[in-house]
């Protein structure tokens, strides 16, 4: 009981994902595969599956790669974006490690307020089109620490 109401309350907050689920879901059946954002393909034979099992695994993989996959799509549109804008602001900067949606950036003392601008204009985005012509239903909202250490970060 009390997973359906977590379930019921998360749908409640977000009711648009029972139609985007069954349209990512609709498209798969139809091309066979699943796409992100920027049109990487997935392919998902097992989407047509007569048994349950694999058919709803299937499912699941379209849902999360369309997801995901987009989420990473963004992400180096924006590493990219932010080299660029490093280096035509001549900022020394390095990308160390990226890690899913966390870019973890080694910058000079001297460089972190200017390498912050970069990093807000380039990465936080307002709804509507955004690099490469992606078109956002939602914001996205960058979090920026600082710090000697993984240990020493602050927010900035």
């Amino acid at each position: 009981m009390e997973a359906q109401s977590i379930m019921n309350r998360f749908l409640q907050e977000f009711p648009g994902i029972p139609s985007f689920t069954a349209k990512v879901i609709e498209l798969c059946k139809n091309q066979g595969f699943a796409e992100s954002i920027l049109g990487r393909q997935r392919i998902l034979p097992k989407i047509k599956s007569s048994d349950f099992k694999e058919r709803s695994h299937a499912q699941r993989q379209a849902v999360n790669f369309t997801i995901q996959g987009s989420a990473a799509d963004i992400c180096k549109l924006a590493m990219k974006e932010v080299a660029n804008e490093l280096k035509s602001n001549s900022i020394d900067a390095s990308l160390l490690v990226q890690i899913h949606d966390e870019l973890l950036y080694e910058v000079l003392d001297a460089d972190v307020n200017t390498a912050k601008d970069v990093f807000m204009k380039c990465m936080n985005t307002d709804v509507g089109v955004w690099h490469g012509g992606i078109d956002l239903k939602v914001p996205l909202r960058i979090l920026l620490k600082a710090g000697k250490s993984w240990a020493n970060m602050q927010s900035i």
